[in-house]
């Protein structure tokens, strides 16, 4: 009996020293194996997948957009000037108390030349998960092609590709991806756990 016991005990702690190391090894999985997906600039995109998704940030009052989200909009003006991309899906949070990220990033978007007839508004992308899913089942988009800060792409990619768009992403450059790259990093590595969550609870 002693011994039945002791070996249950040694299977018991393998399999929980297992579950760690599976545990912590999601983060690193997404990095290496998403950023194949990746295009490291605007002039590095070679494919043309006809939409590119601008994924939400903060608004501030008045409609300004923040620094990441100002970056990402940027990058989608140059990706639809160059010729990359023949429409914009703008995605994100609208709330009852004029709080709306969509209307910003859409009037960015026109302010820089964009025509409004290229831009589509999602006003239901509460997160990252929504915005993928809708953009399939709402917008019918089985290819696409994700703007974002290099810390929060491969997280995007993997949610995105998980409904089953043909997603790729590109890198929005600037001084906020810099200067914050380090702290958003660890942040987004709680929300990867989060992204695995919604994918098993979705199917």
């Amino acid at each position: 009996m002693k011994k039945l016991f002791k070996v249950i005990i040694k299977v018991v702690g393998v399999l929980f020293i297992l579950g760690i190391l599976v545990f912590l090894s999601i983060p690193p999985l997404f990095y290496f194996y998403y950023r194949q997906f990746v295009y490291v600039s605007v002039d590095a995109v070679l494919d043309n997948p006809k939409t590119a998704m601008v994924l939400g940030a903060a608004v501030y009052p008045g409609g300004t957009p923040s620094s990441a989200l100002r970056e990402r909009l940027e990058t989608a003006v140059a990706l639809y000037k160059a010729g990359k991309v023949d429409r914009i899906l703008v995605s994100g949070a609208h709330e009852a108390n004029s709080y709306d990220e969509p209307k910003a990033m859409k009037a960015t978007l026109v302010e820089s030349g964009i025509p409004e007839e290229a831009i589509i508004s999602d006003n239901n992308g509460f997160r990252t998960f929504d915005s993928c899913r809708r953009a399939k089942s709402e917008f019918e988009i089985s290819e696409l092609l994700v703007i974002s800060q290099g810390f929060h792409l491969p997280r995007a990619l993997f949610l995105c590709r998980s409904v089953g768009i043909q997603a790729t992403g590109v890198y929005s450059v600037g001084s906020f991806s810099t200067y914050y790259s380090r702290w958003y990093t660890l942040r987004e590595i709680a929300a990867m756990y989060m992204a695995v969550w919604d994918v098993v609870g979705y199917r």
